[in-house]
């Protein structure tokens, strides 16, 4: 083994790599921290990741990796999560662009960049970060409604878990 570690501290390694994957765009870099989860005890039998698929089954698999007996179910909980805050969070993405309210734009697509992240939702996190970078230049863009749209399909697939 690579790490000589006790298992809550295997845990905390693996949450904070699962972490640094969730909050992370694909590169180079994520396909590294994807390698080593499976050095730290993290199940990663999944097939590799397609940048294109809507889910990135090795978040999927390490938060299932986290479930420890006696405690709650963490891919559960992250999923139930996402599947009760995301169409509020879009609803204030397009309540936000109708009322070219910037503060509401950022803030919205902070939380949906967020919590899809958190369940591998690598494409909707991304346009989300899109859009969160353009409203952190101080506006709503032009472009917003049509961003939103993107958003809105690319959370379609992902609300099926």
């Amino acid at each position: 083994m690579l790490l000589d570690v006790t298992d809550p501290e295997k845990d905390v390694l693996i949450a904070l790599l699962v972490d640094s994957i969730e909050r992370s765009l694909p590169s180079p870099q994520t396909d590294l921290l994807h390698s080593l989860l499976p050095k730290i005890g993290a199940d990663t039998a999944s097939a590799p990741t397609d940048p294109a698929a809507p889910l990135d089954e090795a978040v999927l698999t390490a938060l299932s990796e986290l479930r420890r007996d006696g405690q709650p179910d963490v891919l559960s909980m992250v999923l139930a999560l996402f599947q009760q805050s995301a169409p509020a969070v879009l609803n204030e993405l397009v309540a936000a662009a109708a009322s070219d309210d910037t503060v509401l734009l950022l803030g919205a697509s902070h939380k949906l960049r967020g919590i899809s992240a958190n369940v591998g939702a690598r494409l909707l996190a991304s346009r989300c970060s899109q859009l969160e970078a353009a409203a952190r230049l101080g506006s709503v863009p032009e472009n917003a409604g049509t961003q939103i749209e993107g958003i809105s399909r690319e959370y379609e697939p992902s609300k099926q878990l």
